[in-house]
């Protein structure tokens, strides 16, 4: 009301095709934009949602505790690489010991089938 149009509309563009030199400035920008808010977001995701996501798995709930199953997608440790490199997995099967408590699983890969403990999955949260 106070501005006298629609507050969703959107301002006039204002667009300079004429000069070749700001378009060469813009085409050489963008890349270099694209690629900084890449790398920002795969820092961000490495540092906080990894970080948050194996923390959550080293502290015990109060709750119901979250048993893997076949078929769940989980991020497989590797001490050799950080951590936005680890591999996922998707579990085939599962291997209880002794108490009837789920240790290890067998794990498709992008390329093969391993076996991994359950210390070294970190389980994604994908279908909750």
């Amino acid at each position: 009301m106070i501005l006298g149009r629609r507050m969703n509309s959107l301002p006039p563009a204002k667009l300079n095709l004429d000069s070749n030199l700001s378009n060469r400035k813009i085409f050489i920008k963008r890349p270099n934009y694209r690629e900084r808010l890449l790398n920002i977001f795969w820092t961000k995701w490495s540092k906080e949602y990894i970080f948050m996501l194996k923390s959550a798995h080293c502290v015990k709930p109060t709750g119901e505790i979250k048993e893997f199953k076949i078929d769940d997608v989980v991020l497989i440790n590797d001490e050799k690489f950080p951590r936005h490199f680890w591999k996922l997995g998707k579990i085939v099967d599962v291997f209880p010991g002794r108490d009837g408590k789920i240790r290890s699983c067998k794990l498709k890969t992008q390329n093969s089938f391993i076996k991994r403990p359950v210390q070294l999955l970190y389980n994604l949260e994908i279908n909750e």
